[in-house]
């Protein structure tokens, strides 16, 4: 998109920056949102051409949890035919997790010639003795430990390098970070399993919903993008941002 692009959708969202500012409750936060919009636009033209209210909703669901997009990896803008997502990554949920007293969080990727072993049962171990030679990724694992006052237990999922690739097959046309960063994918596709059957907080919960990884094939976006043809009306944003008005921030 041109700078006269970029420049009508940073008007929008600071027409709208209320909307982003009752997410967060929290000036400093409002302006780095802000700021990392006009960032991830200018380094990613494709965003800027998504319709603007979308690019809003990504900033109050950011807002909500929590995140800054582009901030330490935590999370992204990404833009997905004519709609803005907001995509989670790995150490965003590592962050997320955090806060509901699961800690520590990791992910890792197992490589061609590392020493690997996983006992199931009643009796669960993982091993894994990296190799450091650079091989092809064989599996993916994360592993939780789950604190409850002085006690703790540790849980952990193992995804093989296939089932990741079957997730990345279905997706990678959407989503160009499978493309770009598999292996980062692979981490965090662990993390999302693991998390999803662990006592998890709201903000978790919410991430894990909102998270625009998993949510839409290809012809999803296409349909989207038929059913979006009309632009909706600069001084309207949608139904003020819903997630909003629904729900409180989450602490």
């Amino acid at each position: 998109m041109t700078k006269q692009g970029r420049k009508e959708a940073h008007g929008y969202l600071e027409l709208h920056s209320s909307t982003i500012a009752a997410a967060t409750k929290n000036p400093d936060t409002t302006d780095k949102l802000m700021q990392a919009a006009r960032l991830a636009m200018y380094e990613n033209p494709a965003l800027s051409r998504c319709e603007p209210s979308t690019i809003l909703r990504a900033l109050v669901e950011a807002g909500r949890l929590g995140l800054i997009p582009g901030s330490l990896g935590h999370c992204y803008l990404i833009p997905r035919g004519r709609r803005a997502s907001l995509e989670m990554g790995y150490r965003g949920y590592i962050w997320l997790a955090h806060q509901s007293n699961i800690w520590p969080i990791e992910a890792e990727v197992v490589r061609e010639g590392d020493r690997f072993e996983v006992m199931q049962g009643t009796s669960k171990a993982l091993v894994h003795q990296p190799s450091f030679d650079g091989g092809d990724p064989t599996a993916f694992y994360a592993i939780a430990t789950i604190r409850k006052g002085q006690f703790s237990d540790k849980v952990f999922v193992v995804m093989t390098a296939g089932e990741v690739a079957e997730i990345r097959d279905r997706f990678a046309k959407s989503n160009q970070s499978w493309s770009e960063n598999f292996v980062e994918m692979g981490k965090k596709t662990a993390i999302r399993r693991l998390v999803k059957n662990l006592p998890v907080s709201s903000r978790l919960q919410t991430a894990l919903t909102i998270d625009g990884v998993e949510q839409k094939t290809d012809e999803e976006v296409k349909a989207s993008e038929l059913i979006e043809m009309e632009p909706e009306p600069i001084n309207q944003p949608e139904e003020e941002i819903d997630m909003v008005l629904d729900a409180e921030t989450v602490q």
